[in-house]
């Protein structure tokens, strides 16, 4: 039986390879390696039980493109896979798509083809190189696949649709059937934060800090870079009395918190999403969005100029009648892409 093996190493890829491997009647197997390239256990193992996929892969602990290549090199050779794929536009992503490069083995990169055109930032410095050297290139939106042609890659890009909806749509399915001991606030909006662009920065963080004091209640899933940043510039014990710290959430916990808030306030490209899929007003804390579909019907509103009462803001964005999921794929993405690697691998 043919192996392809899925190389990844942050929160969002577990969640993004749940979708694949869980699939049912493939015809190859599957190996995993993970970087841990953000490990932290809270983060990264509660992700495993939450999707039952199983932890006897590979860890290796580094975010160092190079280090990253070094573990992969050895794993893979030991592997021998047929086929690798890569995920999104970490530096584990870089080193994945280097070492199948190096190996002369085949590579697929998931979620090709987004652009958020912001030169310096570096996920999409990620993007456009890893787009560059992979062999097959799937793209999750319409728009990302015009952003190829533009690149001239289009000669080996596939519009699969974005397998983030495919296990969205599951677990909010299972969500919607499930009567859930969870108790939230009456009304309040979710906010998340983790972007370098927005922690480096003292006087910017404090300053988006001060844009939340309008709000009557804020959950926030405190991201260790977040945790970190609050702690170093000493604006943890003077975060406002509507601010409530929670641990990081499990992927179905998340979604049912974004059921439940009046709105999203975030610097995540994965969080615009679900909150676009659930219609809910989302303000992005950056300058531009790879996810321009989410921007289009007016449902999210980027803001990257501070202090600014973004309460303000968001209370002026109205629910959209539109179809969010067609130029998603409709939720048939994970079908669309096993269909293609075993048409690669024959």
């Amino acid at each position: 039986m043919k192996k392809v093996l899925h190389i990844i190493g942050t929160r969002p890829q577990i969640v993004k390879l749940a979708s694949v491997i869980n699939f049912k009647n493939i015809n190859f197997q599957n190996l995993i390696i993970d970087s841990n390239q953000h490990y932290q256990k809270n983060m990264q193992e509660d992700l495993y039980d939450d999707f039952k996929i199983s932890k006897e892969n590979n860890k290796n602990f580094s975010n160092d493109v190079d280090a990253i290549k070094e573990l992969l090199n050895i794993k893979v050779c030991e592997m021998n896979p047929d086929l690798i794929v890569i995920y999104g536009d970490t530096n584990t992503t870089v080193a994945g798509a280097l070492t199948a490069k190096e190996n002369n083995i085949t590579s697929i990169h998931v979620e090709s083809g987004l652009r958020s055109y912001i030169p310096n930032q570096i996920e999409e410095k990620n993007r456009i190189f890893v787009d560059s050297i992979s062999d097959y290139l799937f793209c999750p939106t319409l728009s990302s696949v015009k952003n190829l042609e533009k690149e001239n890659l289009h000669g080996k890009s596939f519009f699969t649709g974005d397998i983030m909806l495919d296990i969205f749509l599951e677990t909010k399915n299972y969500l919607d059937q499930t009567i859930v001991d969870k108790k939230f606030p009456e009304e309040f909006y979710l906010f998340t934060l983790h972007r370098k662009e927005n922690l480096e920065d003292k006087n910017k963080l404090h300053s988006i800090i001060e844009s939340l004091y309008g709000f009557s209640n804020l959950i926030i899933p405190i991201h260790h870079s977040f945790k970190n940043k609050l702690v170093e510039y000493d604006l943890l014990e003077s975060l406002p009395e509507n601010i409530k710290l929670v641990e990081p959430l499990v992927y179905s916990d998340l979604l049912l918190t974004i059921k439940n808030s009046k709105g999203v306030i975030t610097d995540s490209g994965g969080l615009q999403k679900e909150a676009y899929w659930f219609n809910k007003p989302i303000l992005t804390l950056r300058e531009n969005t790879e996810w321009t579909e989410t921007i289009e019907n007016g449902l999210n509103v980027l803001v990257n100029e501070f202090p600014v009462n973004l309460q303000d803001i968001i209370s002026t964005i109205s629910k959209t009648t539109e179809n969010r999921f067609t130029t998603f794929g409709n939720g048939n993405a994970v079908k669309n892409m096993i269909s293609k690697i075993e048409e690669i691998l024959t």
